[in-house]
């Protein structure tokens, strides 16, 4: 089952709200432990939408590092109508022309 960019954050954002929640940790504290304004951690839980960076801080916080390496690091069971990375990223985007410069031209 291939689920799309949007889809996939608000999936990660609810599960690290449910871990966040579990461990009872509130958002400000949640936000102590990673260095991040509570602003940004309502942010995050509600729309899923922060840096790799940021992201990768909570997960820390949380716990969840090593359960998220091992699923980024299983193998896939091969499926019927399963595509890899670069196909299922290209399928959201539009083609785009690109232009290159030619030998000798001025910058």
């Amino acid at each position: 089952m291939l689920i799309s960019g949007p889809k996939l954050t608000s999936l990660m954002a609810a599960a690290c709200k449910v871990k966040r929640q579990a461990i009872g940790l509130r958002q400000i504290d949640l936000a102590t432990r990673c260095g991040l304004s509570e602003l940004t951690i309502t942010r995050f839980e509600r729309t899923g939408q922060v840096g790799l960076g940021v992201f990768a801080r909570i997960v820390v916080a949380l716990g969840m590092s090593e359960s998220l390496v091992e699923a980024l690091n299983a193998e896939a069971s091969p499926r019927t109508g399963s595509r890899t990375v670069e196909e299922f990223l290209r399928a959201g985007q539009k083609r785009q022309r690109v232009r290159l410069r030619r030998i000798g031209a001025k910058i």
